[in-house]
């Protein structure tokens, strides 16, 4: 996402989710015509093989280059992205200044070996730091209740496909179908309207279809 211009983040961040929505539609009309289950995983999985190439093609983040005390590489991916974008670089010794500065204001020290003990010290740290102020802890708690809550609905409605269709496979191509919307305006409502009130929407228009299906008699 660093490499996108700010105004266009919001809406590639959920275009990227419609690779799910896409998938899952496809994932259904493949296991129609792959009835042998080991056959539909490696038909599946395969194609995953194509991102090897990006290895050697991507180059690295410019802010784990800087972070990290590399700020030679981090000249080199700046200057392949200015002769992409047509533009000129400020002179090759500011910006080697400029580099170098925010690298040394930013570096990591990661010791070479960490033993398990140290390694469980710096994760049970990083939880911490989370929790340290009372902004922060709220903030951490309103994210991981958020992600809960939309899991739960997100699985649990998944899990109940019985209910829409005795077809298991056209079960998958309706799921992929009914996420697809959802995937790609979401990125427009959210760069409009801002994602907090975005946000409760959602969820509150979530909760009543929900609460209304809860009630409505069978049949």
């Amino acid at each position: 996402m660093e490499v996108m211009e700010p105004k266009r983040r919001t809406i590639a961040a959920f275009g990227i989710n419609t690779v799910w929505g896409v998938t899952v539609l496809l994932y259904g009309g493949l296991g129609y015509l792959i009835r042998d289950w080991r056959i539909l995983q490696t038909a599946a999985t395969l194609p995953g093989l194509l991102i090897l190439p990006a290895l050697w093609v991507i180059d690295e983040s410019l802010l784990w280059l800087i972070v990290n005390g590399r700020p030679q590489e981090a000249l080199q991916v700046f200057g392949k992205m200015a002769r992409w974008h047509g533009v000129d670089l400020p002179p090759e010794a500011e910006m080697k200044k400029l580099v170098e500065e925010q690298s040394a204001e930013g570096q990591i020290t990661t010791p070479k070996r960490s033993s398990m003990g140290s390694l469980l010290k710096s994760v049970v740290g990083d939880v911490v730091i989370l929790l340290k102020t009372p902004r922060l802890r709220t903030i951490t708690l309103t994210i991981y209740f958020f992600y809960t809550v939309g899991a739960m609905v997100y699985y649990g409605l998944s899990l109940s496909g019985a209910s829409i269709s005795d077809d298991p496979y056209l079960y998958l191509v309706l799921s992929g179908l009914m996420e697809l919307p959802a995937y790609i305006f979401s990125g427009f409502i959210v760069q409009y309207f801002g994602r907090k009130p975005s946000l409760f929407s959602s969820f509150l228009i979530t909760t009543a279809v929900l609460l209304a299906v809860a009630f409505t008699p069978a049949g």
